[in-house]
């Protein structure tokens, strides 16, 4: 463009000053093609966008975890245990979740009566869809009642999921004891031959709340010893069940009334529950 004569030098000037603007301008919309490993530049932001593999992709999360109970695999509901006992609790689950039971798992003391120091047990290693056998070593409150304990599964973060897993049991009082039941063979006045063996029978029942076992001993305390031996080796047996005690005996061999009493004595030599006898008529 021309202002004429007189204003040559004024142009010149403004062109001067005009060229840079106009160049910037130009190379700022219409950017030439990117050199070798230059990222491309977004049109109007001068920003350099991302290439596929900068980032990549998080990994899905695992499912949210749950726990569904089976079955009591010990010491089912009610159980009988004698104050102070020392037992196992053992619960059947699945890990029915999405997540890998581990180390930062737990199962967790909730309410109740603990029955234990240790309120808190980690969960087994456990992929989903498996079962776990979760155990607890707990011991029997002192003095007799129903005593309850409550626990839960809980995740890393502390959040609890999942059945919660109870226990009852019944603890009672330590008492060793036996009762006379019946008279199985030889009822009492019984007319036996001088000098014949027979057998005597007694039923008997475990009517404390500690079991029997080897260890316990019938014993002749009193009367004609009818019998070889003087003591007897018991059988184990549960508290509340039966059971028959039979010796061989021999009768006197002079005409009169003979009886013999035997007692049942503990591990530690201590009498407990009812005396057994036996007697006779030698004709």
């Amino acid at each position: 463009w021309y202002l004429g004569a007189g204003w040559s030098g004024l142009a010149n000037k403004a062109q001067k000053l005009i060229a840079p603007i106009t160049q910037l301008t130009l190379t700022d919309i219409f950017p030439g093609p990117p050199t070798s490993g230059q990222a491309p530049v977004n049109p109007g932001s001068g920003t350099t966008q991302p290439t596929p593999g900068d980032h990549p992709e998080p990994e899905p999360d695992d499912g949210p975890p749950d726990l569904t109970f089976l079955a009591d695999a010990t010491i089912p509901p009610d159980t009988r245990l004698v104050s102070g006992q020392k037992f196992v609790k053992s619960w059947r689950v699945r890990n029915s979740g999405g997540s890998v039971w581990g180390q930062r798992y737990a199962l967790l003391f909730k309410g109740g009566v603990a029955m234990t120091e240790r309120t808190r047990l980690p969960l087994p290693p456990t992929e989903p869809g498996a079962e776990a056998l979760l155990s607890l070593e707990l011991t029997a409150p002192p003095g007799p009642g129903v005593f309850s304990g409550h626990w839960e599964a809980i995740d890393p973060a502390g959040r609890p999921f999942g059945a919660p897993l109870s226990l009852r049991i019944l603890s009672v009082e330590a008492i060793t004891s036996a009762q006379f039941v019946a008279d199985v063979t030889v009822p009492d006045d019984s007319e036996i031959a001088a000098g014949q063996l027979f057998t005597k029978t007694w039923r008997v029942r475990n009517n404390g709340t500690l079991p029997w076992d080897d260890h316990f001993t019938l014993n002749f305390v009193k009367g004609t010893p009818m019998a070889a031996q003087r003591w007897l080796n018991l059988t184990d047996l549960a508290p509340g069940a039966e059971t028959e005690i039979s010796l061989e005996l021999r009768a006197p061999f002079t005409q009169g009334t003979y009886f013999c009493d035997w007692e049942f004595r503990d591990e530690r030599g201590q009498q407990f529950g009812d005396t057994l006898f036996a007697r006779i008529r030698v004709i």
